[in-house]
């Protein structure tokens, strides 16, 4: 993956590599989620549908890095971007590893 590119939640390479990443950092999600559901409903903030931030609920951060973002500064703010940052940035990691 070049530094122009991005990760795609709708190619299902990049989908699955952003689960995988994610299941480094979150203990549990619904696994019928898709990627993008998963996305959407982690980074949901005060101003998403009250429905998103209900699906949050149903998320559950491993607690070391529930702490390091709450160093970060905490879960609504500050540490959620760090947090969405290295599950990115894992991602795309998995995905150049496994490119030819």
């Amino acid at each position: 993956m070049s530094n122009e590119e991005y990760l795609d939640l709708d190619n299902p390479i990049h989908a699955k590599a952003f689960l995988l990443a994610a299941s480094h950092f979150l203990s549990s999600w619904p696994q019928e989620w898709t990627a993008q559901e998963l996305e959407t409903y982690l980074f949901a903030d005060e101003d998403s549908p009250e429905d998103h931030l209900e699906n949050q609920h149903k998320i559950r951060v491993w607690s070391p890095i529930e702490n390091w973002c709450a160093d970060e500064g905490d879960l609504t703010g500050s540490g959620k971007v760090a947090l969405h940052s290295i599950i990115e940035n894992l991602a795309e990691d998995i995905i150049n590893f496994h490119q030819p």
